[in-house]
């Protein structure tokens, strides 16, 4: 029986539901055919919604290691969805930004997303929807704070 219970904690369902969005997003990005990862679309996300940034901040806000988003812009850049622009308050540094192909892959993307957030949240009413979003984002801070 503890078993069970371990199975349905918050860390598990949390873990579970994290896995099945990002397995159906790039199951409909397949299907589609749009040649991206879920994390080269969170990072293009990012570069978009933030604007212009340096690789290290880009790390830093995802949580990541800065050579893994070294290796996902790499790959970003050789499909022309980022570029690498000047930075003006220092010359030796580059900024990261999105491309007018990398904006329309997105936009594609974004829909898919909100598709599969269509599906998950099949059954809930827009509070229950709104009061998860509120959960989640309140324990997301609480862990970015640190311990």
């Amino acid at each position: 029986m503890s078993e069970f219970i371990a199975r349905n904690s918050l860390d598990f369902i949390v873990g579970d539901v994290s896995r099945l969005l990002r397995h159906g997003l790039e199951e409909l990005i397949g299907e589609a055919q749009l040649q991206i990862t879920p994390g080269e679309f969170r990072m293009l996300h990012e570069i978009t919604f933030r604007g212009p940034e340096r690789q290290c901040d880009l790390a830093a806000v995802m949580g990541v290691e800065p050579m893994t988003v070294s290796a996902l812009l790499v790959r970003m850049e050789q499909r022309k969805l980022i570029t690498r622009i000047p930075d003006p308050e220092d010359r030796r540094a580059k900024l990261i930004a999105s491309t007018a192909t990398g904006r329309d892959l997105l936009e594609k993307v974004k829909l898919l997303a909100q598709e599969v957030i269509a599906h998950a949240t099949r059954g809930l009413g827009p509070a229950e929807t709104r009061n998860a979003e509120a959960a989640l984002h309140r324990m997301r801070m609480n862990l970015v704070a640190g311990w």
